[in-house]
């Protein structure tokens, strides 16, 4: 069978995406499937995979599928979704620039400003788990937060791996983000990513996490437009706190580039 892809990325997280409106691929994305075409090695290479579907309910444009590169799904992609709607926009030839769409999560809003600017309003925060010396919380996947004077001084792979083997179940691996604050409004992030098991030069939800964990824990005062600086280029936050522990209104905002489009025998 031959599989039509597209290779999209958002500040450096790079993701395969594949149309399935006509439903040609179902049944196809086995996790061996998914594994084989992220592998940069043997296959096209990626952070993780996305399909596309119609959704069954009304004025909702898309129902989308995300799957880690191990080929594991169960978690909403920040900078994905942010890709998914600029192809889903050019290939369907949608004229309008707001698109409602699904994921794992529920239910999204997303604007596209040009060609390649795209916000995705998250789902509501809360629950956050303060302990001695990292904060976590769930912005659609979950996140381990720690802060660091000099991030340029972590092994984000090597350290990522043993805050995952030691305080998280190994079928439960989590997301860890490294966190240095810049100014009142700035702050710069590396992550370790669950599912690609290294370093990633971005990630959306995790950019939102650090976000919200910085202002919660008071080390900046700013909730709109905060500048996320990564190993990828620049993501902006903004959010909502009206009760202490709740935050919603909750936006990420950058850019998308298409990259290319291929096709694969499998």
């Amino acid at each position: 069978m031959r599989i039509i892809f597209f290779k999209y990325q958002a500040c450096g997280n790079d993701f395969i995406i594949i149309n399935n409106f006509n439903q040609l691929y179902t049944g196809v994305f086995s996790t061996s499937f998914i594994k084989f075409i992220c592998d940069r090695h043997i296959g096209v290479g990626a952070d993780g995979l996305i399909i596309l579907n119609k959704s069954l309910k009304k004025k909702i444009n898309f129902n989308m599928e995300y799957y880690n590169s191990d080929g594991c799904i169960g978690s909403m992609c920040g900078n994905g979704s942010r890709s998914a709607v600029v192809f889903f926009k050019k290939e369907e030839l949608f004229m309008d620039h707001k698109i409602i769409f699904e994921a794992y999560d529920g239910i999204h809003n997303a604007i596209i400003y040009n060609d390649y600017t795209v916000s995705v309003k998250l789902s509501d925060v809360s629950n956050i788990e303060n302990y001695n010396d990292y904060y976590f919380l769930n912005t659609g996947s979950p996140h381990h937060i720690v802060f660091v004077d000099n991030i340029f001084d972590i092994d984000v792979a090597k350290e990522g791996s043993r805050i995952n083997n030691t305080i998280y179940n190994k079928k439960e691996k989590v997301n860890i983000n490294f966190v240095q604050i810049y100014d009142n409004s700035c702050i710069q992030v590396r992550t370790y990513e669950r599912g690609v098991d290294n370093e990633t030069l971005s990630c959306g939800t995790g950019s939102v996490a650090s976000a919200i964990i910085s202002y919660f824990s008071q080390r900046i005062k700013c909730n709109n437009k905060i500048k996320i600086v990564t190993l990828g280029g620049e993501l902006f936050v903004s959010f909502k706190n009206i009760q202490k522990n709740i935050f919603h209104d909750v936006w990420l905002s950058g850019d998308v580039k298409f990259v290319f489009k291929g096709s694969i025998y499998i």
